[in-house]
């Protein structure tokens, strides 16, 4: 075996050689993420009544409504005397989410994005992350692993 070429690393959070834009990425994401939970919960605890519009005679259902499961009379959730803060988005949206918040592609994002773990190929990560190390995935890390289930939900 051939031994490989050791390339200096700067040191600190941050800290790298790379010329592009490497932190573009990781804070466009945080802020898409970001946006996505906030308009999200504003939507299910703010307005949890208004599922959709009328528009010239037609119904205009709203897409973290839809959908509306409460309607359905398939496992009698139209006759369930729900607590008023139930709402078809609660009984529906924890399964894409929860598929879409353990794949790996999303996985890689947030632990960039909000744990800057790695921060991107060649640039050094926080001091804290160096001291902790890696030590799998373990406590609510290991609700990542339910991702196959989450597509059979």
């Amino acid at each position: 075996m051939g031994e490989g070429i050791k390339l200096p690393v700067l040191n600190g959070l941050g800290r790298t050689n790379r010329i592009d834009n490497w932190l573009n990425q990781p804070i466009a994401m945080g802020v898409a993420l970001t946006a996505a939970m906030l308009y999200t919960a504003w939507r299910l605890f703010l307005y949890p009544d208004s599922i959709y519009y009328e528009l010239e005679g037609s119904k205009v259902m709203s897409p973290i409504f839809s959908p509306n499961v409460l309607e359905w009379e398939l496992f009698g959730l139209k006759d369930w005397n729900h607590p008023s803060w139930v709402n078809a988005a609660i009984l529906v949206l924890w399964i894409p989410f929860g598929f879409r918040g353990t794949c790996y592609y999303m996985r890689r994002v947030y632990y960039r994005t909000f744990f800057a773990s790695p921060t991107a190929c060649w640039v050094d990560e926080p001091e804290i992350n160096k001291k902790i190390g890696y030590k799998g995935e373990k406590r609510i890390f290991i609700l990542n692993n339910l991702h196959r289930y989450f597509l059979y939900a």
